[in-house]
């Protein structure tokens, strides 16, 4: 049991390990519907460009105000997701932060009083606009060039807040996820709510998933009233293939808010994924396998556990006694199942065959591997030197 006790905390610190590193990018698109160039920045996992792994495809979050929001929540998705100190819960993400130019016209959906509300009112009501920037623009431009699943996430706070229930309103199937955080639905005194109680009347025609959140604070637009009022009416619809959470943060103003939001409604969306050491040494394979059989339900398409963390896994219950070893073997055998055309799948599982004296299965999986690598000369020479220990 001890031993046992010690590999649990060397898994939970090492498993994928250094893996915490990702890839920022900076681009220009010439809008149409905004009649102006915007800049949008791009976090791509760094497992993304790792050749050593069968290619797969990512979810996307577009995330609203990303002059404040982007390093939080990109620090945030890197922390959960790359595996760095043992935490792999929810799947590895590309996110969009999209930066305003004029934030007033980009995220309300209707003209303000300016009168009544001011100058700083006078360009609003953009909101559809935006939408279709998003929906014809951005949106086919992120997907044409990065490996992507179909699975997309709004994420928006305050006034972004109010522009993503403009988009559970106008435009249902464009998101598969919606991150509604503390939303201003004072605007136009609360027509949004009227609009959702009399218009949204049609269930989505794909599953969504939508994560409220408010702050326990008062303040004098009676915003927490009009969230949970949003809560009440959504659940009310009684649609089948809406999944939908209100979450009450307390102690935290408007402005703090987001930073728990983040982490707490990206496990909503995704589900948590987190691995319980135990379960997984007495279920094995089938254990990891019946958490991205979840995930995929959530996403609403087929996400794979990634080749890195099998291999990963793997690696470290080499670490168990002698006697319990097998189950190392067992998820490299999985590794290969889930990734058939991976040469380094087979590689793994040719030297734990090898560990176990089990040569003549090892010298099969070396020569698959050959198959699917034809060129590496490093595969030939463990394959010979293989084959020289049998005689």
């Amino acid at each position: 049991m001890r031993v046992l006790f010690a590999l649990l905390l060397v898994f939970k610190v090492s498993l994928l390990y250094g893996q915490d590193s990702i890839i920022e990018q900076s681009f220009i698109i010439s809008s149409h519907y905004l009649d102006e160039d915007r800049e949008y920045w791009v976090h791509i996992p760094k497992s993304y460009f790792d050749e050593s792994y069968v290619p797969v495809a990512y979810p996307v979050v577009y995330l609203l105000d990303a002059r404040a929001q982007f390093q939080v929540f990109t620090g945030i998705m890197n922390a959960m997701s790359s595996g760095a100190n043992g935490n792999y819960r929810i799947p590895e993400t590309i996110v969009v932060g999209i930066l305003n130019t004029d934030r007033m016209r980009d995220l309300t959906p209707t003209r303000g009083d300016v009168e009544e509300l001011g100058a700083e009112f006078a360009t609003s009501g953009g909101g559809a606009a935006f939408l279709n920037f998003l929906e014809h623009e951005l949106i086919p431009e992120i997907e044409s060039r990065y490996r992507v699943l179909g699975h997309r996430t709004l994420v928006g706070h305050s006034l972004g807040g109010l522009l993503v229930v403009q988009a559970l309103i106008e435009k249902p199937e464009l998101f598969d996820g919606l991150m509604i955080i503390d939303p201003s639905l004072w605007w136009e005194e609360g027509q949004y709510l009227e609009l959702i109680e009399s218009e949204y009347a049609t269930a989505p025609q794909t599953d969504l998933a939508v994560y409220i959140v408010t702050p326990q604070y008062s303040n004098s637009n009676g915003q927490i009233t009009t969230t949970a009022r949003l809560h009440e009416l959504l659940v009310a619809k009684q649609f089948e293939n809406l999944r939908i959470e209100l979450q009450r943060i307390p102690d935290e103003s408007h402005a703090a808010v987001p930073l728990l939001a983040f982490y707490q409604g990206l496990q909503f969306l995704y589900g948590d994924m987190e691995i319980d050491f135990m379960s997984m040494l007495d279920q094995g394979p089938s254990y990891v396998s019946a958490l991205y059989d979840k995930l995929s339900n959530n996403l609403g398409e087929v996400y794979l556990p990634p080749e890195r963390l099998l291999e990963a896994i793997g690696q470290n219950l080499l670490g168990l006694p002698p006697e319990m070893r097998e189950i190392s073997t067992r998820f490299f055998e999985y590794a290969t199942q889930v990734y058939p055309g991976s040469a380094l799948a087979f590689i793994n599982l040719a030297e734990s065959y090898r560990d176990m004296e089990r040569k003549e299965e090892a010298i099969q999986a070396l020569g698959k591997a050959i198959e699917l690598d034809s060129d590496n000369e490093e595969i030939r020479v463990k394959l010979e030197q293989l084959k020289l220990s049998l005689d």
